[in-house]
């Protein structure tokens, strides 16, 4: 009888922690798989500046290809090492755009060392152009954590998100969707955070 009731409550705890953890992942993995899917570029509108939280492959890309189409006057590349300049990312920017182009329009960003700070020195950054609409750029899977820091953090840019599928990133491979996983929770310890401290 011990060993049954040792058993059933083994099962009761693995279960709730599948709900508790489906609770936190699912409709953030939902909401990343609906940018995976329905990838804005193509519908996205014009707008004054272009934003790109660097980190990930193709962002770079997409942003310079975006500013090339005329969709925005200018760009910043967000959170970059302190030590690179444009032409470190020379392949994803030169490919697409001319020297002049690069030289006027594309802004660096060594200050942001995460979403939260991405948000609030792009905000300063718009301001300081007079921009209010921003095109975004980022992964798919770093949408959901990104659109929550710029609605707290850059409340007067009406941003809209261009998702990035990043060449590293394969369904099959365990490291993808662990780092799904990882971005799920980030989000949550984030709205955490921000619930606890309005309330405290």
């Amino acid at each position: 009888m011990r060993r049954q009731t040792g058993s059933v409550g083994s099962l009761g705890l693995v279960c709730i922690c599948l709900i508790a953890l489906s609770t936190i992942v699912l409709p953030v993995f939902l909401e990343m798989r609906y940018y995976a899917v329905h990838n804005q570029k193509v519908t996205v509108e014009k707008a004054e500046v272009v934003i790109v939280l660097t980190g990930g492959t193709n962002r770079v890309r997409v942003g310079a290809e975006l500013l090339r189409d005329g969709m925005a006057e200018q760009m910043l590349l967000s959170g970059t090492h302190p030590h690179l300049t444009t032409a470190s990312f020379h392949s994803d920017l030169n490919a697409v755009l001319s020297e002049q182009k690069v030289a006027c329009c594309v802004a660096l960003d060594a200050k942001a060392q995460n979403t939260r700070q991405n948000a609030i020195y792009s905000a300063r950054w718009a301001d300081e152009l007079g921009a209010k609409r921003a095109i975004l750029v980022t992964s798919y899977y770093h949408i959901p954590r990104a659109k929550f820091e710029f609605s707290l953090n850059a409340p007067d840019l009406e941003v809209q998100y261009v998702a990035v599928q990043p060449e590293s990133f394969k369904a099959r491979e365990i490291n993808s969707w662990r780092i799904v996983l990882t971005e799920s929770i980030k989000l949550r310890l984030v709205q955490i955070e921000y619930f606890l401290s309005n309330w405290i």
